[in-house]
């Protein structure tokens, strides 16, 4: 798979999108690669267990879009609110 390739249109996307109503909700947006995918995340640093590392508290829930592969093979798109160790998060 194509990291950079992708990562670049996720990055186009979010260039296309008007910020306002993200940034009023208190919003972040961030492009990674995990698990051998490119996934963009949404997600509110309230909604971690860390405030300074939102992206990488061990508790958060955020929502992601991701392709891999195998989506790409199947020609789609993958979707999911994530929400990790919600009894640890405080």
């Amino acid at each position: 798979m194509d990291y950079s390739f992708y990562k670049e249109k996720f990055e186009e996307t979010i260039k296309n999108i008007p910020q306002k109503g993200f940034n009023d909700a208190g919003l972040k947006l961030s492009i990674e690669i995990i698990l051998e995918s490119i996934a963009l995340k949404i997600y509110k640093p309230e909604w971690s267990s860390d405030f300074q590392s939102p992206r990488n508290a061990k508790s958060r829930i955020f929502f992601s879009i991701w392709i891999n592969d195998k989506t790409i093979k199947e020609g789609k798109l993958y979707y999911n609110i994530h929400a990790l160790k919600l009894r640890e998060l405080m």
